[in-house]
Formats: structure tokens, sequence, C-alpha cells
């Protein structure tokens, strides 16, 4: 797989986290839109704080952004990888503006390739608190693996929630971007008129 299929596509590519984005991704774990749902689960972080474990545990972090406009449309996060086992974590906060969008979701399929693409790690591991399995359950049950529940683990939203895992695994990750990739646009001719198809067959 080429670099360049690696960090991006007609919507989105991948650039490195830089201190300008610092103050930015402060303000996005602080929005209430996120901060119940994000690690800190509602409480609020000095800005100090933030930036010191911003990249504690941090294998690769990248920020996605639209290639159009230049916008940040999702920070996203590979941690605690045990280069012994060969398995890491991975994470995403989306910004509010582009949650649940085809930018967000060539986002995660970018940063997840580029992570088994440069390291050898066998999966992915993927935790998500149940109150937020509704936005991310369709796009899990294409490229991940449920394998395992803590019951009661997480308070908010005055309840008690489980915590769901899930795992890319990279046998899989790696058949289903050779098919991605596999789609060739190619021009057909009828007629007069030329249309542009998906040829699966294309190596």
């Amino acid at each position: 797989m080429a670099i360049g299929e690696m960090v991006a596509t007609e919507r989105v590519r991948l650039r490195a986290v830089d201190p300008d984005d610092v103050p930015h991704l402060w303000a996005l774990v602080q929005d209430p839109l996120v901060a119940q749902r994000w690690r800190t689960m509602g409480a609020s972080v000095s800005p100090g704080e933030f930036q010191e474990s911003l990249w504690a545990g941090v294998l690769v972090q990248h920020l996605a952004v639209d290639q159009q406009s230049g916008e940040r449309v999702a920070w996203l996060i590979c941690y605690d990888a045990n280069h012994r086992h060969l398995h890491a974590s991975f994470a995403v906060v989306a910004f509010p503006a582009y949650s649940g969008s085809r930018a967000l979701r060539d986002a995660i399929h970018l940063f997840i390739d580029y992570l088994f693409a440069t390291w050898p790690l066998r999966q992915l591991l993927v935790e998500v608190p149940e109150f937020n399995l509704p936005s991310v359950a369709a796009a899990l049950r294409r490229f991940a693996e449920h394998v395992g529940s803590i019951p009661e683990y997480l308070f908010t939203m005055d309840r008690w929630w489980s915590l769901e895992i899930f795992t890319i695994r990279r046998d899989a990750r790696l058949e289903d971007a050779r098919a991605r990739l596999s789609q060739r646009r190619v021009m057909v001719e009828a007629g007069p008129f030329q249309f542009e198809l998906t040829d699966p067959r294309e190596p």
C-alpha cells in the first residue's frame, strides 16, 4: 500500500498534531457535547493538565482535516501499545460538526490502515462505552469483532453503563484494505456516451 493511500482520500488527510492544535483539542474535550462521553467523563481539565497528559501512553496521534476547507475533522489516537504481544488501543474523537460524516469514516479507515502498515500489530482494541454504541455500531460491525463486555463499568448520565470491547484484527483488516484498493475506476464506452464504473476484477 502506497504511503499516499494511507494518509489521504479525496475528503480528508491525516497530519501530525502540532502545538497550534492543542487549544483546539482542549476545547473539544471540554465541549459539553463531547466531555460527558470522553475519558474525563464530564470533568473539567485545566489547559496545563491537558497538555501534560497529551502524549502519555501514546504511540501515535494524528488529526484528520478536511481536504477542501482545512477544518479539523477528528482526533485519532493509538495508545497503550504492547510491542511484545503486538496489540494496541485505538480511540477517535470527532469534532461535533463532523460527527457521523463520511469524512469521519474516511479518517478512521485511513488511521487504521496507517497503524497496520507502520507497525506489526496483530490487533487493535477499541473500548466503547455502552452509551456511545448507537453512534458507532454500524461502523464497528463492518470492520471490528465484539470480544467482551464489562457490565456496569461506568457511571454517567445518572446511570451505570457497560464497557464494550471490540477488536480489529490485522489479517481481516488487510484483506478488506486489499479489496477496497482493488476497486479501480474504469471508463466504459456505450455508443457516444462514456461511463465511469468500478471494476472489482482489476488487481
